[in-house]
């Protein structure tokens, strides 16, 4: 093969190289990738994208045109062979080195690491139940006893609930589900003897301490597998979610003083 026509096929074929995979989260043609995103890159990051591809090219018409001016096997395996390498290359280079030469930077900011402890309350360790002004907390020793702190100084209002008795197991389950400020929660109480579960509402009156819990009462059609109720923000509504037909639900709104509104045109 005349040498002219070995540097046109080697060109021509050095294009394959845009039609390499990348896989990082995804699948992209290069030649696709070079491109994509190009508004949010600054152009060194292009720039530097680009050079990879055009020096990838030049190194592929190399072999190329090595191939073609004396075609054989004896070429072509290490021609297939350097497909895998320079694959391996661009995903280190595109995907790895010059993002992070662009993304990262040193950090040269000051460490403070001075971090004075505002106030401690011993005995208590924090659950996952919190408003904007309160974490509810569960003493260590007891561990059915619910507590609410609040800021400045980690201040501490008991919340008494019903306690089981273990005979030999215990007679109920008690778990706290939802809560709003002003230390209003709803609780479900769960019968294992009945097998039976009750909602019931801390009301957070002022005497926390001595607050007794009023009973809930769910729709007529719901049923255990509905999942417990929610307070609203400002503690004055309950929300029942029921399985009407998968995927279809209606959501029965109560208010705690008396009225109720349905969804799902079914009244509650």
């Amino acid at each position: 093969m005349t040498r002219a026509r070995a540097v046109v096929l080697a060109l021509a074929a050095s294009f394959s190289i845009y039609l390499i995979l990348l896989t990082a989260h995804g699948a992209w043609l290069f030649a696709e990738a070079l491109f994509q995103s190009a508004g949010g890159r600054s152009p060194r990051w292009m720039a530097a994208n680009f050079a990879v591809a055009l020096f990838l090219q030049v190194l592929a018409v190399g072999f190329f045109y090595w191939f073609f001016v004396k075609p054989g096997w004896r070429r072509a395996i290490p021609l297939m062979l350097a497909f895998p390498v320079v694959f391996l290359v661009l995903q280190r280079l595109y995907l790895i080195t010059i993002p992070t030469m662009f993304l990262e930077e040193p950090d040269v900011a000051r460490e403070n690491s001075s971090w004075p402890v505002e106030c401690t309350a011993p005995g208590v360790y924090q659950t996952n139940l919190r408003t904007a002004s309160e974490l509810w907390v569960r003493f260590s020793n007891q561990p059915n006893n619910y507590a609410v702190l609040t800021m400045p100084g980690c201040r501490l209002a008991p919340v008494s609930l019903p306690q089981p008795k273990f005979t030999p197991g215990a007679d109920f389950m008690i778990d706290i589900t939802s809560v709003v400020s002003g230390v209003r929660a709803i609780v479900q109480r769960y019968s294992n003897k009945e097998r039976r579960q009750s909602w019931w509402l801390v009301p957070g009156t002022q005497e926390q301490s001595r607050a007794s819990m009023t009973p809930l009462e769910p729709p007529a059609s719901r049923s255990d597998s509905d999942g417990p109720p929610i307070l609203s923000t400002d503690g004055q509504w309950v929300a029942w979610l029921e399985a009407i037909r998968i995927p279809v639900h209606r959501c029965c709104i109560r208010s705690l003083f008396g009225h109720s509104t349905g969804r799902e045109g079914q009244g509650c």
